[in-house]
């Protein structure tokens, strides 16, 4: 039960209440404050009594200021319990309908409202649609689900390891750009979805490979420099090596190039041409050559 109170030696008397799990410690400050300003009474006829003097005025309304703020503190987290409006999740419902829809148009809008609404409780079903026979619905999903924030990475990582080739990629692809709400964020989510992406560049499907370098690129975690050397040593698609390169690039850290200098030793002709490749394209040298020694001695003339 709140006991709501009211100063009644005032003219226009101020009304308050004390939430019910703060009862002793609300009405404990309201006592200590009648021993400043005298007597209140509460709506229920209970009395306070202080033996203060009235022409404190200036210390009595010190500590009613004091007295309101924490009592609208004890307040306000009632306010925040409340749950969503039944108008938005019927609104969410009919857009996960809508990625049934014969029309792939239609499904394309559904997908792109979602990503607005931001409603987390979709995740699943949008998991679920990334099987879509069309290729444009199924990029609408994952960016629309890539922002749609971090809380829900849970469920988008479990998705990379099952389904279809299509879920794990597009589960894959929104997590890469996923974006943090605050820069402390970020090394919590790098440390959930930078084990996937590692992963992902070791999947027999290369389309998987593929996806899994560009985000590694797009997050930019130093974790990821000796196991993309690694990857861009042994993989055997054109396409997939482009990524990986690139996603060595964009790390910007000289531990790329050092890494791919040594992975030259005991690499073949084939691999050297592409490790080399990689190395002019971080470190902008021309080098001809594609040995370590040729290399190594660039690095040691200019480091």
């Amino acid at each position: 039960m709140r006991r709501k109170v009211g100063f009644v030696n005032r003219e226009k008397p101020l009304r308050t209440e004390c939430p019910p799990d703060a009862g002793k410690a609300c009405n404990g400050a309201l006592r200590g404050y009648t021993d400043r300003v005298g007597h209140l009474q509460t709506e229920d006829g209970f009395h306070y009594s202080g033996g203060g003097d009235m022409r404190s005025a200036r210390t009595g309304w010190l500590m009613t200021a004091v007295l309101l703020v924490w009592v609208v503190s004890c307040v306000q987290p009632e306010r925040a319990e409340e749950g969503p409006k039944p108008v938005a999740e019927a609104k969410t419902q009919a857009l996960i309908t809508k990625l049934k829809s014969d029309d792939s148009k239609e499904r394309v809008a559904a997908a792109v409202a979602l990503g607005k609404a931001g409603d987390l409780r979709a995740i699943g079903a949008m998991i679920d649609a990334l099987d879509d026979p069309q290729e444009s619905v199924r990029d609408a999903l994952a960016t629309a689900m890539g922002k749609m924030g971090p809380d829900a990475a849970k469920p988008r990582t479990k998705a990379t390891a099952r389904g279809s080739v299509h879920i794990r990629w597009g589960a894959m692809r929104s997590l890469g750009e996923l974006q943090p709400l605050h820069q402390a964020g970020l090394k919590d989510l790098n440390d959930r979805r930078v084990p996937v992406f590692l992963k992902g560049l070791k999947d027999d499907d290369w389309n998987i490979r593929w996806i899994a370098a560009i985000s590694l690129g797009k997050v930019k975690d130093e974790r990821a420099v000796a196991p993309l050397v690694k990857a861009l040593k042994a993989e055997d698609n054109a396409l997939v090596r482009e990524q990986i390169v690139g996603a060595l690039d964009a790390l910007k850290d000289r531990r790329v190039t050092l890494e791919l200098m040594e992975s030259l030793r005991g690499a073949d002709v084939k691999q050297r041409a592409t490790i080399a490749g990689a190395l002019r394209k971080v470190t902008g040298a021309k080098v001809e050559q594609d040995t370590f020694d040729a290399w190594k001695a660039w690095y040691d003339k200019t480091k």
